[in-house]
């Protein structure tokens, strides 16, 4: 098919016309992990909220892991801190934590210039001893891994009562998958807890609205990364509406998702960059960049300064949900939320 230049809408109507061989435009579709959409805009979607994010521009995080070497791991934490990070991801599911072992952790960390999202396994004890440690002037989330549903609900109340400023309802979605099924499960997660919460321990609802934590894990497919966290925020309007809830914005973490990390470093780094472009275009409130699993002192880093890269000379993450009026993108987040909402 060839167009002269300034071909107007009729001429270029036909050539397409005459192409698809006895089709319509309209048959056209354009499909992204299964959801279907009309290839050319006509009419714009039905109108969706002004999104609101939590922190404008996002945080830039890493995440460690508490091994056996705390010392080694402060020495990691202050060089990342040295070097513009202004959020912490800290996994300590392997290990419990003492009083002293969270004291070493944070020695020369000014936690209240920060926010913590810390990952345990344990009970409540721990949450104690971090209490302790910090004096409760720590915010940002905590999450219960590996426990069984009954005990993950008294260690979240016992969260409420000792370490206010962390927020614990976090839910986990993974965007590697099949998005529609992982945002269900999540609106699943979401519902019973509203449900358990407010029903059986009468907490106030817009507490428990500021209790929620998205963590996000980000695929590879770049606007549908996008797409998928607006349809997060507008979910989670939706759902404030219904329950009367004065609005709480939903705090939304993102990291690259561990399928989409190879032992290409290289390979890694351009992803990371599109993945970490992506989650501030979606509107995420704090994004861990890795371009490794296993990630040396270098690795963070580079991974650190993308997001710097991205943030100083790009000029990302001052306007709140910049795509908003592109077609393809305000029809891809209806679309996502439409299914997300079917039974």
């Amino acid at each position: 098919m060839t167009l002269k230049n300034h071909t107007v809408r009729s001429d270029w109507q036909k050539a397409i016309e005459a192409t698809l061989k006895g089709r319509q435009v309209d048959d056209l579709v354009v499909s992204a992990n299964g959801i279907n959409m009309p290839a050319f805009a006509h009419d714009r979607p039905e109108e969706l909220p002004h999104l609101v994010t939590c922190s404008q521009p996002w945080q830039i995080a890493d995440f460690f892991e508490a091994g056996q070497d705390l010392k080694a791991l402060n020495s990691e934490i202050i060089a990342g801190l040295t070097g513009g990070l202004e959020a912490i991801g800290l996994d300590c599911s392997r290990r419990v934590m003492l009083l002293s072992d969270w004291e070493q952790t944070w020695q020369d960390v000014w936690l209240d210039m920060i926010s913590c999202h810390v990952v345990i396994d344990s009970d409540t004890d721990q949450l104690d001893t971090l209490t302790h440690a910090t004096k409760g002037a720590i915010s940002g989330s905590i999450r219960f891994k590996g426990l069984d549903d009954e005990w993950q609900l008294v260690c979240q109340k016992h969260c409420f009562d000792t370490l206010p400023g962390m927020r614990c309802l976090v839910l986990e979605i993974d965007l590697a998958g099949d998005v529609v099924a992982s945002i269900k499960h999540f609106l699943s997660d979401m519902a019973a807890h509203w449900s358990f919460w407010s029903k059986q321990h009468d907490v106030d609802l817009s507490y428990i609205a500021s209790q929620f934590v998205v963590h996000v894990s980000l695929s590879q497919r770049y606007l549908l990364n996008i797409a998928c966290l607006r349809a997060l925020r507008v979910l989670w309007m939706q759902n404030l509406d219904i329950l009367g809830v004065p609005f709480v914005p939903l705090m939304i973490t993102t990291i690259p998702a561990t399928s989409t990390l190879t032992t290409d470093v290289h390979h890694n780094m351009i992803a990371a960059a599109l993945q970490t472009q992506a989650a501030v275009l979606g509107g995420c409130d704090v994004h861990f960049n890795r371009i490794s699993l296993v990630p040396t002192t270098f690795d963070r880093r580079i991974a650190r300064n993308q997001q710097h890269m991205l943030r100083l000379e790009s000029g990302l993450g001052f306007v709140q949900d910049p795509l908003a009026g592109s077609y393809y993108m305000e029809q891809l987040t209806s679309q996502i939320v439409h299914l997300s909402r079917q039974t």
